[in-house]
């Protein structure tokens, strides 16, 4: 249970609701509200209430809040103020809404839907989210007076699920063509649940690789399901995945699992893609049993962010000494073993270092290649300071301040280099430095990358957005060597219209 933490702007007094989804994601059911269970606002004429969530259709970064008064003993009318935020895994706000006034009827007969949020993290839930929890506050205070004292309520609802996880071995790949399918099983270890099948598939073009999930018959109306496929390479580590949802709404339905990857590109490189001409999935899955916990967990301290400060401060000691301990062997280059040459500039480093963090350079390294011999990398397609930023993430996991422009190049090279967690940093520095001006230039290289995530995050903005960016030159140029993309993009407009 995370801690609340008032800042200088909270000083007047109120009620604070704080209810923590455990699951969250696997609240696929469009259209059906998850609700809280009810709270007691002694302070407020003990009136009652609830906060419930509506996931909005078509629209993944968009969730509906809604605060309900329920049947209570006070027969009045009440006015009250009050805000909501999202907070992180510490009790500290992500996102808050401005405060809203309103009057409530007794008796549930008025509630008061809260502004929709796009909450771009509530899409990254790994980025954002602690464990997988959402966690709403809602503040409450009194119009007609002034609360004595604060007080502070925890709630908790649970989803529970059934996580199951695998290596799927795909032998003879090379010879795998769009007549041929694997099909693989996974039965759950509840006779409740159906088991789901994968079935792997070429298209018709022979290169674009495609999973599609189905469950066997079940007497379930719905089952929620998230899965994870991640391909593998010949070290056991990860090349590139996605994770995605689905609700089955129906036993003959079909998951159409997001495209991974394509034959060409495990082709080129089957030493790393496919020892032994095998292709291996892990595939981690997960499948909603339904709500396990919806209860009252009690009160809990309020503390100061004066002694938050101290307490942070000591949580980060150690992991700060070790990054400052690997930035100096960076900057001192002592016992450096491996030279990067830039366009201009060279980089000496540590070859155990840049295994650890990337496969490509572990592979270069191991196998009998030309900078293992000469103890020389020639990377003369990138300029110094995006190779001084990328080995900074190497040794530090961080990257420092930069621009838009700079992060691009940052990321195209991570990317190049199959450092993974370097490009979902970059992906969510972007996010946060998107503006009017530069999401064409976002997109386009979101495209270029096949970056859905980011693609459909930049999409989102300038849908937003609109009038301004579809009035600009850059939204002009776009049209005319990007059209489709234009199009596609405009697409989404209408469909959500």
């Amino acid at each position: 249970m995370p801690h609340f933490y008032f800042t200088a702007d909270d000083a007047k007094p109120g009620f604070t609701f704080i209810w923590t989804i455990e699951n969250h994601r696997y609240n696929l059911h469009e259209g059906q509200r998850l609700t809280s269970p009810v709270f007691t606002v002694n302070a407020i004429h003990q009136s009652k209430w609830t906060l419930s969530m509506l996931r909005k259709q078509y629209e993944d970064d968009y969730i509906d809040f809604t605060l309900l008064r329920e049947e209570d003993s006070y027969s009045r009318e009440i006015e009250i103020e009050f805000q909501l935020s999202i907070l992180d895994g510490k009790g500290r706000s992500l996102l808050s809404m401005n405060k809203i006034k309103h009057l409530f009827e007794r008796n549930g007969k008025s509630q008061d839907a809260m502004p929709a949020a796009r909450c771009g993290f509530i899409r990254n839930t790994r980025e954002y989210l602690a464990q997988d929890a959402l966690t709403v506050s809602i503040r409450m205070w009194r119009t007609d007076t002034q609360l004595e004292d604060s007080s502070l309520l925890f709630a908790r609802t649970r989803i529970q699920i059934e996580r199951k996880s695998f290596i799927w071995s795909i032998e003879k790949f090379s010879s795998f063509h769009n007549e041929r399918k694997r099909i693989l099983s996974l039965q759950p270890s509840s006779s409740t649940l159906p088991n789901l099948n994968f079935t792997l598939s070429l298209a018709e073009n022979n290169d674009d690789l495609h999973i599609e999930i189905t469950q066997a018959k079940s007497e379930e109306k719905s089952i929620a399901s998230i899965c994870e496929i991640i391909v593998m390479n010949s070290f056991g580590r990860e090349v590139v995945s996605d994770e995605a949802g689905f609700l089955f709404e129906s036993s003959d339905e079909i998951w159409k699992f997001p495209l991974l990857i394509t034959k060409t590109k495990l082709m080129s490189n089957k030493i790393l893609y496919l020892p032994n001409d095998i292709l291996h999935l892990k595939c981690i899955c997960g499948i909603s049993k339904g709500i396990a916990i919806n209860q009252i967990d009690g009160y809990d301290s309020i503390i100061s962010s004066m002694d938050q400060l101290c307490i942070d401060k000591e949580e980060t000691l150690s992991s700060a000494t070790l990054s400052e301990d690997l930035h100096n062997l960076f900057q001192n280059t002592k016992f450096s073993d491996i030279v990067l040459q830039a366009q201009t500039k060279k980089f000496s480093v540590h070859k155990n270092i840049l295994c650890a963090r990337s496969p490509v350079f572990s592979t270069m390294f191991t196998i009998d290649m030309k900078e293992k011999k000469s103890n020389c990398v020639e990377l003369y397609d990138v300029d110094d300071e995006t190779l001084q930023s990328m080995l900074l993430f190497i040794y530090t996991d961080s990257v420092g301040d930069l621009k838009w422009d700079a992060l691009l190049k940052l990321y195209a090279v991570a990317d190049k280099y199959t450092i993974e967690l370097l490009k979902l940093k970059c992906t969510s520095l972007l996010k946060a430095s998107l503006n009017t001006f530069n999401a064409c230039s976002i997109l386009i290289f979101a495209d270029m990358h096949n970056d859905k995530d980011l693609k459909t995050f930049v999409q989102n903005f300038i849908l937003w957005k609109d009038k301004e960016i579809f009035e600009s030159d850059d939204w002009k140029a776009l049209m005319e060597d990007q059209s489709i993309l234009a199009m596609e993009t405009m697409y989404l407009k209408c469909i959500n219209e």
